[in-house]
Parts: C-alpha cells; sequence; structure tokens
C-alpha cells in the first residue's frame, strides 16, 4: 500500500473511518441494549399494567 500524500485523499478515508467508527459505535451501544434485556430474568421485568401515571 502506498503511502497517501494526497490531502484531498486523505480527507475522504478520514471521512470514511469516522463514518465507519460511528457505525461501530452504534452498533456496540445497541448490542449492549440487547445483552442487558436477554440477561433480565423474567421477575425484573416492569409488566405494562404495573406502571402507573
Amino acid at each position: 500500500m502506498a503511502a497517501k500524500t494526497n490531502p484531498e485523499e486523505l480527507a475522504r478515508e478520514n471521512r470514511d473511518l469516522r463514518k465507519k467508527v460511528d457505525y461501530l459505535e452504534d452498533k456496540v451501544a445497541y448490542l449492549e441494549q440487547l445483552y442487558k434485556i436477554i440477561k433480565t430474568k423474567p421477575e425484573e421485568v416492569v409488566k405494562k399494567k404495573d406502571l402507573k401515571p
């Protein structure tokens, strides 16, 4: 892989990498929430009827 010295090419690569990082951060946050739901015991789940306004 040749070293990139063109500022436009570096800027484009930087943008692409930032998009990928944002995507992966969102994916991790989603999976963390999903894991919390999966590991929740049935007795810990709040039922809709138990919620009082």
